[in-house]
Formats: structure tokens, sequence, C-alpha cells
């Protein structure tokens, strides 16, 4: 299982000792000095701190909302997914689904 979590909110506070990707991790574990990447962008980093509003954690797994802190600033923003650098999805442009419709007029 490899790290997946939604970033939700980028916290930038004032003490200036870096920003906080805050958001729910859905997969995997993370831990101070795991190196991961933030899609759609691919730019990587390690995570300096993971934190919760009740301190710092020696690893955040699911489902926990936490706050990671990186050890230099890169392009994340709400929507952005961080991952495991060694075990990132590939992007894609096409996918396959099957859709249900349950609305009353046909789609």
């Amino acid at each position: 299982e490899a790290l997946r979590m939604s970033v939700q909110y980028v916290l930038k506070p004032d003490g200036g000792d870096g920003r906080r990707y805050l958001g729910r991790i859905a997969d995997g574990v993370v831990r101070p000095g795991d190196r991961v990447r933030a899609l759609p962008d691919g730019q990587e980093a390690l995570v300096a701190a993971v934190e919760t509003a009740d301190g710092p954690l020696e690893a955040g797994h699911p489902p926990l909302s936490v706050a990671l802190r990186l050890d230099r600033e890169i392009d994340v923003s709400r929507g952005s997914v961080i991952v495991a650098a060694d075990n990132a999805p590939e992007p894609v442009r096409v996918f396959d689904a099957n859709l249900c419709w349950l609305g009353d007029r046909p789609l």
C-alpha cells in the first residue's frame, strides 16, 4: 500500500517555518524522511514532519487527517495528490468507466 493523500488545504504560517499541506491519508503510511511526489506536477521532496492538531507524529496512516511539512517548498495546491515517490501512479489521459445514471431524464 503506497501513500495517497489528496491535498485539501495549504497552510502558510506567519512564523516562516514552512508550508503545511493538509489532507486525509487515503492509503499507505507516511513518516518523516520519506520521499514524496506531488501530482500532477511531479515535483519531489522529503517529508520533514507529519503533524496533527495534537502535535507531531512518528507516522501517519489512514484515515488520519494530517499536515505534512516538506523539506522544501514545491508547487502543491488544493486538489494535488501527494504520493510515495517510489510508487507513484502513472498519469493517463484516457480511462474507461461504467456509469450508472439515476436521473429521470436520459443522459
